[in-house]
C-alpha cells in the first residue's frame, strides 16, 4: 500500500517537471500556409425611418439578391474566384414583423447633423440632428479639420443605439444560422437605408463600417466627451449570437453606378444591376481589409483601379495578389521569387501557379519594403470572369509594398490595426509613367492609371488615343532619386522604382511582352549587384506595432530554405543565446526543440522571403534561425528575445526555474524523501523474524 503511494507522489512530479519544461515542440505551420475553405453568412437588413415611406426603387431588393448571391459577378462568386474557392458567402436577407423593411422609430433627421461650418463658426441646420460639432484642448469650438480637432461623440452613441433598435425588431427565420464560422459571433451584417437617407463623408448615414460598442469601459480617445458620459448600452445580439461589426450602406450609393458602367463584359441580364463593386468593397472591409485610398488628400491615388480596396470599380476588378496573400488566399507556391537577372514569364494573376513576382533585396533588412510585379488585363476579360474588364489597359503592373506603413492612424502614430494607405506612407504603391511626384497625383494631366501598365513596348493611352513607348521601367543609376530625376513621361531612363523614402533600387523591368493567346506575359529583370554570400549573412529581429515578431535577414540566398523557431525564453536560456554557448544544429529543427524549451512557434519560408512574420505569442520567446541549402550545409543563428507585454505568474516562474534547473531540483527533492524510505524497506527486509 504504501509503495504504491511512493508511485502516486513520483508520477506527480514527474508531470511537474513535464508541465514546466513543455518538452514537445509547438505547432508547425508555415506563413502563407493555404487557408482551408470556409463559410460566412452576410445577414442583409433594409431600413426606413418614422414618418417615412418606403424610398427604396421598386424590385431594388430583389435585384440586391441577385447581387450579393446568384449573378455571375456577384459578391458570393467575387470571393470564391479570389480565394480560390476558399471562401464561401452566403447571403440571406431578414426583415421585421410582416415586412422586409425594419422602419426606425426616429425620424431620419435624428441620424443627419445637427450642424453646418459656415464663413468661420457652426451654423444649426437641422435642429433634431446630432451635435456634430469638433473642439479643441481648451473647449473652444473649431473647424473639423483643425489640428488636434476632436468631435462629440453624440452621433456615434446614436448610430450604436440604432444598430441596438434595428436588431431587436428583426423576425428570425426558421432555420437561420448567421455564424457559420462557428465563432460565437454573427459572420457579415448590412444594414441598407432607402435612398434618400444619404449623408456627407463620416456621417452616421454615411457608407462606412462599424464596430459595437457598450460604452461601459472602452474610452474613445478620438471624440471630445469620452464614453463615461453615457449610458451603458445593451449587449448587440441576433439569434443568440454576438454582433461585433457591421456595414451601413445606402440604397441612393448602390444605384447611383450600374453594373456596367466600368465594364462592357458583361451579360446583359447582369448590365441592368447595379454597383456590385460597392457591396463587395465593404464585405472586404468585414473581413480585415482596410482602404488602399488617402483620407487626407483625395487626389492622391496609390493603387487606384488594381485592387478593390482603392477606386473600386461596378463591376468589382481583382484584388491585387498581394492583398490575396494577406488573406491567406495564395502562398508561396504562387510566388515566382526573383533572386537574380533574368528573364521570366507570368499568366494571367488569377491564374494556377505561379501568378506573382516578387523581389526582396537586402535592403529589406532595414527599409522592410520589397516588390512585386502580376499581369492585368483589361481585355482578357470575359463574359464569365470579367473583374478586369473595366480596366484602362493590359500588361505588367509594378508595386512596392511596405508593410510597416500599414500601421500608422490618423495623428501619424503607430497603431495595432491595419489602415492599409489610409494614412502616412503606403503599405501599396503602383509605379506608374512620368515623373514620381507628379504622377502620384489624380490631377495631373493625364488618367495616371492606364501608365501603369507595361506591355510590347508600350505603356497606356495618349489623350490623342495612341501610346507612350517604353521598352523599360526602372534605371540601375542607383545616384538617380525621385528628387532628381527629370519629369517626362516619354523617356524610359526617367522612371524609377524606387523606396518609400525616394531612393533607387537599381531594379529594371524590359522587354516586356504580352501573349493574348497563351494569357501570359514575358519580361526581363536586371537587378542590382548585392554584396553577401550564399549563406546567412545578417538578422534583424523586429516588433510590429500589431504585437507581431519580423525576422529579417540578408545574404546571397538563392534556392535554400529558412526555417524560424521560437522557445519559451528562460533567464538561463537567453544568457546561453546570448553568449553563444548554446548548442543548437540541424538536429534541433529537424526535431523542432532545443533541448527541454517549449517551442511556441515554427514558421518556415523560402530563404529568398527573407523575412517570416511570427504570430502572436503566448509568452516570452527565444527566437532562432536556421538557413538550409540546397547543397546539404546548413547556417544557424540566435536572433533575439520576443518579449510580452503580459506574463502571468506561471510564466514568470517557468522563466526563472528554468527546466534543467526544475529537474535537478525535484531529483533532489524525490531522492530525499525516497532514500529513507529505501532505507526503511531494507532494513524491514533484512531484520531477522522474531
Amino acid at each position: 500500500m504504501k509503495n504504491k503511494k511512493f508511485i502516486a507522489i513520483f508520477v506527480i512530479i514527474l508531470t511537474v517537471i513535464n508541465i514546466f519544461s513543455g518538452c514537445k515542440g509547438g505547432g508547425g505551420n508555415e506563413d502563407n500556409n493555404p487557408q482551408e475553405a470556409k463559410s460566412l453568412q452576410n445577414t442583409v437588413v433594409f431600413l426606413t425611418f418614422e414618418n417615412e415611406g418606403s424610398n427604396f426603387l421598386n424590385g431594388f431588393i430583389d435585384d440586391l439578391y441577385k447581387m450579393y448571391e446568384t449573378t455571375a459577378h456577384s459578391v458570393k462568386n467575387y470571393f470564391l474566384k479570389q480565394s480560390k474557392g476558399k471562401l464561401i458567402l452566403q447571403t440571406q436577407i431578414i426583415g421585421g414583423s410582416g415586412s422586409e423593411i425594419i422602419r426606425s422609430s426616429k425620424p431620419v433627421d435624428y441620424y443627419k447633423p445637427r450642424y453646418k461650418w459656415i464663413n468661420g463658426a457652426y451654423e444649426e441646420i437641422n435642429p433634431q440632428g446630432y451635435d456634430n460639432r469638433y473642439f479643441n484642448g481648451a473647449g473652444e469650438v473649431v473647424k473639423a479639420n483643425s489640428q488636434g480637432a476632436l468631435p462629440l461623440l453624440d452621433g456615434f452613441y446614436r448610430e450604436q443605439s440604432l444598430i441596438r433598435e434595428i436588431l431587436s425588431k428583426l423576425q428570425i427565420p426558421s432555420g437561420y444560422n448567421g455564424d457559420l464560422s462557428g465563432d460565437g459571433k454573427i459572420d457579415s451584417l448590412v444594414i441598407i437605408t432607402d435612398c434618400e437617407a444619404t449623408g456627407d463623408w463620416g456621417d452616421v448615414l454615411w457608407p462606412h463600417s462599424g464596430n459595437i460598442y457598450d460604452f461601459s469601459t472602452v474610452d474613445l480617445n478620438s471624440y471630445y466627451n469620452k464614453a463615461e458620459h453615457y449610458e451603458k448600452l445593451a449587449p448587440a445580439t441576433l439569434g443568440g449570437k454576438a454582433v461585433t461589426s457591421y456595414n451601413i450602406l445606402t440604397a441612393s450609393g448602390i444605384t447611383a453606378k450600374k453594373a456596367n458602367e466600368n465594364c462592357s463584359v458583361i451579360s446583359e441580364s447582369e448590365a441592368g444591376l447595379y454597383n456590385i463593386g460597392l457591396l463587395t468593397h465593404e464585405t472586404a472591409h468585414l473581413l480585415g481589409l482596410a482602404d488602399y485610398y488617402s483620407y487626407e488628400d483625395s487626389s492622391y491615388e496609390a493603387v487606384g483601379e488594381f485592387d478593390l480596396m482603392a477606386s473600386t470599380h461596378s463591376i468589382p476588378q481583382n484584388m491585387l495578389a498581394y492583398t490575396r496573400l494577406k488573406l491567406g488566399w495564395l502562398n508561396y507556391d504562387n510566388i515566382l521569387h526573383i533572386a537574380k537577372s533574368g528573364t521570366y514569364t507570368l499568366p494571367l494573376s488569377v491564374s494556377e501557379g505561379k501568378v506573382v513576382a516578387k523581389i526582396v533585396l537586402n535592403s529589406y533588412l532595414q527599409t522592410g519594403e520589397y516588390f512585386m510585379a502580376e499581369l492585368r488585363s483589361a481585355s482578357l476579360a470575359t463574359q464569365d470572369c470579367a473583374f478586369d474588364g473595366g480596366l484602362s489597359g493590359d500588361g505588367l503592373i509594378i508595386y512596392r509594398v511596405s508593410q510597416e506603413s500599414a500601421f500608422i492612424n490618423s495623428s501619424g502614430l503607430p497603431t495595432a490595426i491595419d489602415m492599409g494607405n489610409m494614412y502616412g506612407e503606403d503599405e501599396v504603391y503602383v509605379f506608374r509613367a512620368g515623373n514620381p511626384q507628379s504622377a502620384k497625383k489624380l490631377s495631373a494631366p493625364f488618367n495616371v492609371f492606364s501608365y501603369a501598365m507595361l506591355a510590347n513596348g508600350k505603356v497606356g493611352y495618349t489623350l490623342d488615343g495612341g501610346y507612350y513607348s517604353f521598352d523599360s521601367y526602372g534605371n540601375s543609376d542607383k545616384s538617380k532619386n525621385t528628387s532628381n530625376l527629370v519629369s517626362s513621361l516619354t523617356s524610359p531612363s526617367e522612371t524609377l522604382i524606387s523606396y518609400s523614402n525616394g531612393a533607387n533600387s537599381g531594379i529594371v523591368f524590359s522587354n516586356v511582352t504580352l501573349d493574348k493567346q497563351t494569357q501570359s506575359v514575358t519580361f526581363t529583370v536586371e537587378l542590382p549587384e548585392e554584396e553577401g554570400t550564399q549563406k546567412l549573412d545578417d538578422v534583424m529581429l523586429k516588433r510590429l506595432p500589431n504585437g507581431k515578431y519580423q525576422v529579417r535577414w540578408t545574404g546571397g540566398l538563392l534556392d535554400d530554405n529558412a526555417t524560424v523557431m521560437a522557445v519559451r525564453s528562460t533567464n538561463r536560456l537567453n544568457r546561453r543565446a546570448v553568449s553563444g554557448s548554446l548548442n543548437i544544429n540541424q538536429e534541433s529543427f529537424k526535431e523542432q526543440k532545443i533541448g527541454l524549451y517549449k517551442t511556441l512557434a515554427i514558421k518556415q519560408a523560402p530563404a529568398v522571403e527573407r523575412c517570416v512574420t511570427l504570430d502572436l505569442l503566448e509568452s516570452d520567446a527565444e527566437i532562432f534561425i536556421c538557413i538550409e541549402g540546397e547543397n546539404g550545409e546548413y547556417s544557424y543563428r540566435y536572433v533575439g528575445s520576443a518579449l510580452e507585454d503580459d506574463v502571468s505568474f506561471g510564466e514568470y516562474l517557468a522563466k526563472i526555474f528554468d527546466p534543467i534547473y526544475l529537474i535537478l531540483t525535484v531529483a533532489v527533492i524525490a531522492l530525499a524523501i525516497l532514500t529513507p524510505v529505501i532505507i526503511m524497506l531494507l532494513k524491514n527486509r533484512v531484520m531477522p523474524k522474531k
